[in-house]
C-alpha cells in the first residue's frame, strides 16, 4: 500500500504483526507522534456483591491499580437489591469504582420494589430512573448499549418501548461496532427452558443482529 510518505513521516507509523501464526489478519496503524492510540479497557462481571463470602472483596482488588469502564452486569447487591444490601454487600467491594461504572440491572434488584435502591446508587450512571436502560460511546470505536431484561416487568417485546429506543439508538450511532449488554441470556446450558433459550429477551438480539452488532455480554446464569 502507498501512502504517500517521506522517510521522515514512518515515525509516526508501525507495524502490528500481532503473534506469529495468529489467524486475524495484521495492522496498519496511523498514529500522531508515533504513539498509538490505547484502545480501551472495559471489565466487566455479574453477580456480584455478596455479604456471606469475601469473593466481591476479591474481584474488586483485582480491579484496583487499573484504568477503564466498569460494568457489572446485574444482580449486585444480594439477596434484595435494598440500600442495606448496596451498602453492606456491595460498595464495600466495588464501591470505590462508582466513579467510572456503567451498572445493567440484574432481577435481584428488583426485589425491592421499582429497583429504587439501584437507581438511588448509580444515579445518573444507571440510565433514567424505573427504566434501566441507556447507551454511550467507549473510545474511537465503541458504541455500547445497555438494556433491561426484567421482561416480566419491564416490556422487552418487539413492539416495546424499549425497542423502539434500541432501533432509533443504533441506527443514530455511527460508530462502527457495538457491544452490548443486558442481565438475562439468551442461551445458557443453565437456563431452565427448551434449548437453553429464554425467549423473553429474543427481540433484543434481533434488533441488534439486523444492526450488526459485535458483542453480547449477560449475567445471570
Amino acid at each position: 500500500i502507498s501512502l504517500g510518505l517521506s522517510n521522515a513521516d514512518w515515525d509516526g507509523v508501525y507495524y502490528d504483526s500481532r503473534e506469529a501464526g495468529a489467524t486475524t489478519a495484521p495492522r496498519l496503524v496511523l498514529t500522531v507522534g508515533g504513539t498509538p492510540a490505547p484502545d480501551p479497557f472495559l471489565y466487566a462481571a455479574g453477580d456480584i456483591g455478596t455479604c456471606t463470602t469475601s469473593n466481591d472483596e476479591a474481584t474488586g482488588l483485582l480491579l484496583d491499580g487499573t484504568t477503564g469502564t466498569v460494568m457489572p452486569l446485574g444482580d449486585l447487591a444480594y439477596p434484595d437489591g435494598s440500600t442495606t444490601d448496596y451498602a453492606n454487600c456491595y460498595d464495600p467491594a466495588w464501591g470505590r469504582f462508582k466513579p467510572r461504572t456503567r451498572p445493567v440491572i440484574g432481577n435481584h434488584e428488583y426485589v425491592t420494589p421499582g429497583a429504587a435502591p439501584y437507581f438511588a446508587y448509580f444515579g445518573a450512571s444507571a440510565g433514567e430512573p424505573g427504566k434501566g436502560w441507556y447507551s454511550f460511546d467507549l473510545g474511537a470505536s465503541w458504541h455500547v448499549v445497555v438494556l433491561n431484561s426484567n421482561c416480566a416487568l419491564i416490556d422487552c417485546g418487539a413492539d416495546s418501548e424499549q425497542l423502539a429506543w434500541l432501533r432509533a439508538d443504533l441506527a443514530a450511532s455511527a460508530r462502527p461496532c457495538v457491544l452490548a449488554f443486558w442481565h438475562i441470556p439468551l442461551v445458557s446450558d443453565a437456563n431452565p427452558f427448551p434449548d437453553g433459550r429464554d425467549e423473553s429477551v429474543r427481540a433484543f438480539w434481533d434488533a441488534l443482529y439486523a444492526a450488526g452488532a459485535s458483542v453480547v455480554l449477560n449475567g445471570h446464569r
